[in-house]
């Protein structure tokens, strides 16, 4: 059975842009293959991987760069592919530093999701989610998570 994780925006975003080979590029390879991860995601989280792509300064960094109809074809794809939780669950305050980044936290408790990937130090300082009622939520750095998916699960 596959782990699952929501991988952070800034992790997918990395994916698509295919730019180099890194550690967030094999685990959204993975994510989007389904085999050893199966990516988590909700609405709220896609809309922002969104409008993410259409920044001027993202949609330079691919030739020929990213058009409306491309990203549309990408985000969907993500959303066929990565398991979407249904954004029921809303308004938690578990990143008071950063609360942009509780979407990811809820998606993941949500969904009971195994990990939380991101680059992000607000999360990364959590290093665990606990919230009553629901199963604990790792958080990892990608390279730290891609390690122990290819050795431990």
């Amino acid at each position: 059975m596959p782990v699952r994780a929501v991988l952070d925006t800034q992790i997918v975003v990395r994916g698509v842009l295919r730019k180099r080979r890194s550690a967030a590029l094999q685990l959204f390879e993975m994510a989007l293959s389904g085999d050893h991860l199966r990516g988590v995601t909700s609405l709220l989280l896609l809309d922002e991987l969104s409008r993410v792509l259409r920044r001027k300064e993202i949609r330079k960094l691919t030739r020929p760069p990213l058009d409306d109809l491309l990203i549309a074809r990408t985000v969907k794809q993500i959303a066929n592919r990565f398991e979407v939780s249904p954004g029921t669950f809303r308004d938690l305050d578990r990143v008071p530093s950063d609360a942009q980044d509780n979407p990811l936290v809820e998606a993941a408790l949500e969904a009971e999701a195994d990990a939380i990937v991101s680059d992000d130090r607000d999360l990364l300082s959590l290093k665990v989610v606990m919230v009553a009622g629901f199963r604990p939520v790792q958080v990892y750095a990608p390279n730290t998570f891609l390690k122990r998916l290819l050795v431990d699960w």
